[in-house]
């Protein structure tokens, strides 16, 4: 029971990128004081796409890790949060989380999958069950009650990386964040407040800045480029604008964006990285 606990912790940690149990279950907690649906959903999914790595006999200490829990996660708490919970939900969570495992694997042949796994798993069941069962979608959340818009728009968008709408919730994921890499943290909210004021330049709709749609994307990169060796800053930068524009691109084709953005920014960088050797 420890050793599973331990596993579904890191999962939730590994989500920002994060192997560390304690920063896991306070992503946990900031889930569940939003909703204890998707909560449920999430450790559903993280157990699921485990154990399908183990199943399938994948690298065992990637999955100590927490590297094959959460993708299983996030599509679990995507499935619940988009068709709400049902007989079809919980199954398309139980597929959904397992196949996560499975693309996890063989896109870390080639690159590191990050959250695509999550990402093109969600977007398959809706497309399937959304425009061509015509089911229609749901949001289950719950929003914190009114502050400043800067702490909303902060909280929010560390909340969004899970799907939190919720201020409250978006604070015990920084902490989580801050408890195992306070530099990660640091970068992660300059990228918000760069974020939003480039948003605010450009004539964003303050719907998208305040509920964080707009931000966490930016966080999810500034965490992936906070351990570079040099120029850390500059790539965080140029990432929060590359993918603050992929976000729109991709919003502007009718598409739910999830964390496409975050994932297409990062390869294209560190490709990039790669080849001019820095």
């Amino acid at each position: 029971m420890i050793k599973l606990t331990n596993l579904i912790l890191r999962g939730f940690g590994q989500i920002m990128l994060q192997n560390n149990p304690y920063t896991g279950l306070l992503f946990l907690a900031g889930i569940l004081y939003n909703s204890w649906l998707l909560a449920l959903a999430a450790i559903a999914g993280c157990i699921i796409s485990t154990a399908t790595a183990y199943v399938l006999k994948f690298d065992i200490k990637d999955i100590e890790k927490g590297i094959y829990g959460f993708n299983g996660a996030l599509t679990a708490i995507a499935i619940y949060y988009f068709f709400g919970f049902n007989i079809l939900s919980t199954a398309l969570l139980v597929v959904g989380s397992s196949l996560s495992s499975i693309l996890q694997f063989q896109i870390k042949r080639i690159i590191n999958p990050y959250t695509a796994p999550f990402i093109l798993v969600t977007w398959i069941l809706l497309f399937i069950v959304h425009y061509l069962f015509k089911q229609p979608l749901v949001s289950i959340n719950s929003i914190a009650g009114d502050t400043s818009p800067i702490l909303l728009t902060i909280g929010n968008s560390f909340g969004q990386v899970f799907l939190q709408e919720n201020w409250i919730s978006g604070t015990l994921i920084f902490i989580g964040i801050l408890i195992n890499s306070p530099k990660a943290a640091l970068y992660a909210l300059v990228s918000v407040l760069l974020s939003t004021v480039i948003s605010k330049l450009v004539s964003l709709p303050d719907s998208q800045i305040y509920t964080g749609l707009i931000g966490y994307n930016a966080i999810l990169c500034a965490i992936a480029f906070s351990d570079s060796k040099r120029m850390a800053t500059l790539w965080i930068i140029l990432s929060v604008f590359l993918s603050l524009f992929i976000f729109e691109f991709i919003g502007l084709l009718g598409v739910i964006p999830l964390t496409a953005s975050f994932v297409i920014t990062t390869w294209v960088e560190k490709f990039f990285m790669k080849k001019v050797k820095i």
